[in-house]
């Protein structure tokens, strides 16, 4: 379907970005609920472990969550989708990468927002230089402005 009014068309891709970027973040974490249930359940909770290996385990859970993560973009950029399924698509990694982030620094919220910020910085540094289309922007700073104003206001993922 095409549509004839240039802005309503604009504004659809918005909505349609923001929509399904918001459903496919709700799914992935739900994603990252169940491999971590998988890895307790095939490899214990962790708790059971010494103090100095339960870092360890949870190092594990992470990586094999973000190793799926990562695959799956590489497909998703490789494909020959669309840019509004790849730019919707790039809320996933961006937003995994900053809350990794938050999570790793909590305790150091200034650090959090100064790693989050390089992050977001040098994604928008390579969207430029590979003249991406504007919907990979609004998908990265959605996810930045929706994670610092959870991050300011306190809100738990």
């Amino acid at each position: 379907m095409k549509i004839k009014n240039k802005n309503l068309a604009i504004f659809l891709q918005v909505l349609a970005i923001l929509v399904f970027g918001i459903v496919l973040l709700i799914l992935v974490f739900g994603f990252c609920a169940l491999v971590y249930t998988t890895c307790d359940r095939i490899l214990g909770t962790g708790h059971e472990l010494e103090p100095r290996l339960n870092w360890q385990y949870h190092v594990l859970r992470v990586s094999i969550f973000i190793g799926l993560i990562a695959v799956t973009t590489y497909y998703v950029y490789k494909s020959k989708l669309i840019a509004i399924y790849k730019a919707t698509w790039t809320m996933v990694p961006t937003a995994i990468a900053l809350v990794s982030i938050g999570i790793l620094t909590y305790q150091r919220p200034y650090l959090s927002y100064t790693l989050g910020s390089v992050v977001i910085l040098g994604i928008l540094a390579y969207l430029y230089n590979a003249r991406k289309s504007w919907m990979y922007y609004l998908s990265i700073l959605f996810v930045a402005i929706a994670l610092l104003i959870m991050g300011i206001t306190g809100t738990d993922i």
